[in-house]
């Protein structure tokens, strides 16, 4: 897929953003903070663009998601969902018994139990 030169920069600008954190989802005023002044109107129609064509997820709030295809356009790697942990079973619990009580009645003396 060809890209402008303004999309260029912003995927350039997103790879730089997961470099440092290898996380996908950013804030947009991080993003926008590295526009220079005379580009804005130029990189914030590109940001549109590849929100259009699903690179980017962005509600309208102040975070974006880089998608999986975003990922590819900018050459970084999918992560891999980390496997869960397999559940070890809880041991069952170990139930201690009370020795029998010593009788101190008639019948113990009687018999020396």
């Amino acid at each position: 897929m060809s890209y402008t030169p303004g999309e260029k920069a912003v995927l350039a600008q997103l790879r730089h953003l997961w470099s440092i954190s290898a996380v996908r989802e950013q804030q947009v005023k991080v993003l926008t903070t590295q526009w220079p002044p005379s580009h804005v109107e130029t990189y914030s129609k590109a940001f549109q663009t590849l929100v259009t064509s699903g690179l980017i997820e962005h509600t309208g709030g102040q975070n974006f998601t880089i998608t999986d295809a975003g990922l590819l356009a900018i050459g970084a790697e999918i992560p891999k969902p980390q496997p869960k942990p397999a559940s070890t079973p809880k041991p069952a619990p170990v139930v201690v018994q009370e020795p029998p009580k010593k009788r101190s009645g008639f019948l113990s003396r009687l018999f020396g139990r």
